[in-house]
């Protein structure tokens, strides 16, 4: 059975003082249905990243996937490995509708960045409760953007809060006792 999630290594020893990423395995999957045809679709994006020297990250493989639920295997284009950048561009501009329906999807896609945990940070601030029509990507309207979820989308909120506790997230969701009762 392949370890899926980030690999580390120590760079000294058992000393934990610097640490490497070695490997790492991505996979995007965005499922839909086909404007056209109605039928399911899945668009899968994989990709390996190695240490390279100095300090670097390269492409091990890079695979674009499409799979239409009446189709009896999914099409793959390989954007092969060695390169730094991602060539899913590249490949989408060359005419590959596979790669530019995952480029359109990718592109869609937010980053979030929760790591500013500090008092001053904004995600500890007070927002109106109004404030929950999108997640800003400081989370500075994680209150009311949770509140928003419980209240109008149940099962997204629990899968939320599921995740939160499982990393340990309770002092940063507000709630420790949310986890012991998982949203309840």
């Amino acid at each position: 059975m392949e370890r899926k999630g980030i690999q580390l290594e120590s760079e000294s020893g058992n000393r934990a003082d610097r640490i490497k990423l070695k490997r790492l395995k991505i996979e995007g999957e965005f499922v839909g249905a086909d404007r056209s045809s109605g039928h399911w679709t899945t668009s899968t994006y994989r990709m390996r990243l190695g240490d390279a020297a100095p300090d670097t990250l390269i492409f091990l493989s890079e695979r674009a996937l499409y799979h239409q639920a009446t189709y009896p295997v999914p099409r793959e284009v390989s954007l092969e490995g060695g390169h730094r950048e991602s060539r899913l561009r590249e490949k989408a501009s060359e005419g590959d509708s596979t790669c530019r329906v995952l480029l359109a999807l990718l592109s869609g896609c937010r980053s979030y960045q929760f790591h500013d945990t500090s008092p001053q940070a904004n995600v500890r601030r007070s927002r109106y409760i109004e404030d929950a029509s999108y997640l800003r990507d400081d989370a500075g309207n994680l209150a009311p953007y949770l509140y928003a979820l419980r209240e109008t989308r149940p099962d997204s909120y629990r899968r939320i809060v599921d995740t939160a506790c499982g990393l340990g997230w309770e002092s940063v969701i507000g709630h420790e006792q949310l986890c012991s009762g998982r949203g309840e």
